[in-house]
């Protein structure tokens, strides 16, 4: 008989009970540090969407701070609009009980930025099997996701660089053994888009049978990381040919390592496996050539530097012999300078070549020798060798620096020459309205009497006018257009007889110190001239001294040379004196001095000079034959050198003085010139002078005048330049004419036309602007050449 103990199946029961519950409690707790510490989100969903639960993961991942915030929520509310219907639909298949894989979504986070995580769910049942809601887990692929498109993009851009340079470019998905051809790829293989059957297996079947164990090794230890993709081999193409392929490939992995994806290069070597083939069939031939070639050439070891072979003209350039050459350096020889070598490396390291690289080498006797330096690296037994040539251009570069110095004196002989010719005409212009200005005045003082209160205001305009004279006199000598009465001089005497005049000029702080050589070769030259050159120069290297300082005035002589010669447009070989004036002033810059003798330019402050005084010495220079130097530093001063032409004969005198008793007459005078003032008023000169002036403004009318007048012209007074025809062409038409004629020429611009008529050469030459007394004597000498 069983005795019952319901007491004890309680207690047990009640024990158990517990038990259970403190199972079930762990489980929980292991759940909820399981739910909580998950690297992925994890969110509970009923089955009207909303959410029940969320880790903390899914609330970073959503932008919240606390998982409890997103209690509540509809969780297709998280889902970006694009996609949001998308997920619907996946959605109730799931819940259906279809088995769906991990899908990819667009999510939104709370602040409205997007993030990517691929999202799976495990639904939860009843006990009769009704699914209540569901577990949704969320692994982030944002960055995995940015990383492919990046790839793919790179992909993209790369297939197009490359495409156009000739290489095939390939694109193989592992993963999903998609590979994409580019058109150089199909174009190399032989095929076309349509017979291209895509995937691995298409390289595959295209792989030479010989060639195919080796490429295929070789392309799965790249993927297994075990080497780099760098191969050659060859392919059969569908029409029969074979062709050698240069491959390069570079795996691309996930975060664990795993190769995802593989790009690559392809590039048909066919061709430089045949040269090759073809070099080694040329090599005695290229030995040959090496040896005789008329350049210099050596071969040397790509990584030592070493020379390992020199040919015939390399030596003779050089002057080493080959014993001396090879197993050394070019700097171990001292061809070369350790800078140059370091060009040349640089060089060979950025662009692989050498082309007409410059250098100025150093043969064995220490002499220069400029060459054009060409280099390449070649492969000879299989190692790689710097091929060098040079070609001598020594004199070629001497001969273009010697053409680029005579050039830049030409283009400074046209500066100075262009300067000229506008400064002459404009003291053309200048000198006609002086002469209408210096002779009314004269002739209004001639009417005045001595005590007239007039007279000293008339004067003292005539001394503006003529002071305005003297600067057009400047011009002219800058421009070399300046009338002068050259005369064989004594640079000594002239220059001491200046002496007292410049120690005035100069004033008591300055110190002037005479240095004349000995036996100075005579010049020729307008002595006014040569005391304005001084007169410049004294006053410049005051202005450059200040207030204390020495000013040196020297004479000595010269025998120039080519070497002188180079760079002073005016300079030519011979003999010259020389006239040097320097100072303690200030000195020069390179610059200034450049500019030194342009008109116009001064360093000086405004008011304190015209910039037309070196501008005037530099043109009486040139006037007569000669050249100036400047030599000058900041700080230590200045020295001008003006080189004149040595003289041997002494000029005559031209021009024997007029008496002033025979100033006056009462001969016909045909006066033409085209300014009108100009003519009104030398007409009134001359038949106040007693002469009958026949006035003709300009060539034309003076042709037709001297054609129609019954009586005799003695004389024709004539301006040179006019724009019908010049003076001397008119003075030729009408001594064609009348044998008897005589001429004077009347001009403010001696300029070239003048020059090349000698009308300078004239002993009837009056120039602008005049004196009524001046234009008298004038007058009375070339009437009176005919007498002589």
């Amino acid at each position: 008989m069983t005795t019952r103990d319901p007491e004890g199946r309680q207690a047990r029961a009640e024990d158990e009970l517990s038990q259970a519950r403190a199972t079930l409690r762990e489980v929980q707790e292991r759940w909820r540090r399981l739910f909580d510490l998950c690297p992925d989100g994890i969110i509970e969903v009923e089955a009207d969407g909303r959410i029940v639960r969320a880790n903390a993961r899914h609330a970073e991942m959503a932008g919240f701070a606390s998982p409890d915030e997103l209690v509540g929520l509809d969780a297709l509310a998280f889902t970006a609009p694009s996609c949001r219907e998308q997920a619907r639909a996946i959605l109730r298949r799931r819940l259906a009980g279809e088995p769906i894989a991990p899908v990819e979504y667009e999510l939104l986070r709370r602040d409205g930025t997007t993030y990517f995580a691929e999202i799976s769910a495990a639904l939860h049942r009843g006990p009769d099997e009704i699914v209540t809601g569901y577990t949704a887990f969320l692994h982030e692929t944002t960055d995995r996701k940015r990383h492919l498109d990046e790839l793919r993009e790179t992909s993209r851009r790369l297939a197009l660089a490359l495409g156009s340079g000739g290489l095939g470019v390939w694109d193989w998905d592992i993963q999903n053994n998609d590979m994409f051809w580019d058109d150089r790829m199909l174009e190399l293989y032989g095929v076309s888009r349509q017979d291209f059957v895509g995937g691995v297996e298409a390289w595959k079947q295209a792989l030479h049978p010989e060639d195919q164990q080796r490429a295929l090794a070789e392309s799965q230890a790249a993927l297994a990381g075990r080497a780099e993709y760098d191969t050659e081999f060859r392919i059969l193409r569908p029409d029969g040919s074979v062709r050698f392929i240069k491959a390069n490939g570079l795996v691309m992995r996930d975060a664990s390592g795993t190769a995802v994806r593989m790009l690559g290069l392809n590039r048909d070597i066919t061709e430089r496996r045949q040269a090759e083939m073809a070099l080694r069939q040329s090599e005695k031939r290229f030995e040959k050539l090496f040896e005789s070639a008329p350049l210099l050439m050596t071969v040397g070891d790509a990584e030592e530097g070493t020379c390992l072979a020199a040919n015939q003209r390399f030596l003779e350039v050089s002057g080493f012999s080959r014993e001396e050459v090879i197993g050394k350096t070019s700097v171990e020889l001292g061809w070369i300078s350790h800078e140059d070598r370091r060009r040349i490396a640089e060089t060979m390291r950025t662009s692989g070549c050498i082309r007409g690289m410059q250098l100025c080498a150093h043969r064995k006797d220490g002499s220069e020798v400029w060459c054009s330096f060409f280099g390449e690296l070649v492969e000879l037994d299989g190692k790689p060798r710097l091929l060098a040539l040079a070609e001598d251009i020594t004199e070629r570069k001497r001969a273009a620096e010697a053409l680029q110095a005579r050039e830049e004196e030409l283009r400074q002989a046209q500066k100075m020459e262009s300067i000229g010719r506008l400064a002459g005409g404009v003291a053309h212009d200048f000198n006609n309205m002086l002469s209408v200005i210096l002779g009314r005045i004269d002739m209004v003082l001639v009417q005045l009497q001595p005590g007239s209160p007039l007279r000293a205001e008339l004067e003292e305009a005539r001394r503006a006018a003529e002071h305005s004279a003297d600067l057009t006199r400047q011009l002219l000598a800058f421009a070399r257009r300046q009338p002068a009465a050259p005369q064989v001089l004594d640079l000594n005497e002239v220059a001491a007889g200046m002496l007292t005049m410049l120690r005035r000029l100069l004033g008591e702080d300055i110190e002037l110190v005479w240095e004349p050589a000995a036996d100075t070769w005579p010049i020729k030259m307008d002595p006014a001239q040569l005391h304005q050159v001084l007169a410049n120069l004294c006053v410049n290297a005051r202005d450059a001294i200040g207030e204390f300082g020495r000013i040196t005035i020297a004479t000595e002589n010269a025998d120039v040379t080519t070497d002188l010669c180079v760079g002073e447009p005016n300079a030519a070989v011979g003999q010259y004196a020389v006239l040097r004036v320097s100072d303690t002033g200030c000195g020069m810059a390179p610059e200034t001095i450049q500019r030194l003798f342009e008109p116009f330019f001064t360093t000086k402050e405004a008011g304190k000079g015209t910039g037309l005084g070196l501008s005037t010495v530099y043109g009486v220079a040139a006037q007569n034959g000669g050249f100036i130097r400047v030599e000058s530093q900041v700080g230590e001063g200045s020295t001008f050198r003006i080189y004149l032409p040595r003289q041997e004969l002494a000029a005559p005198s031209e021009h024997p003085g007029v008496p002033g008793s025979s100033r006056r007459g009462q001969e016909t005078v045909l006066l033409v010139e085209d300014e009108l003032t100009v003519l009104r008023l030398t007409e009134v000169m001359l038949q106040r002078l007693g002469y009958t002036a026949i006035a003709a403004q300009g060539p034309a009318e003076a042709l037709r005048v001297a054609g129609s007048h019954e009586g005799s012209i003695e004389l024709l007074v004539t301006d040179v330049i006019m724009p019908e025809m010049s003076g001397a062409e008119l003075a030729k038409t009408l001594t064609a004419r009348d044998p008897n004629l005589k001429v004077l020429y009347v001009s403010g611009y001696a300029g070239d036309s003048i020059c090349r008529q000698g009308v300078l050469e004239s002993a009837n030459f009056l120039e602008k602007p005049f004196t009524i007394a001046e234009l008298a004597s004038a007058v009375r000498r070339a009437l009176r050449s005919a007498e002589g």
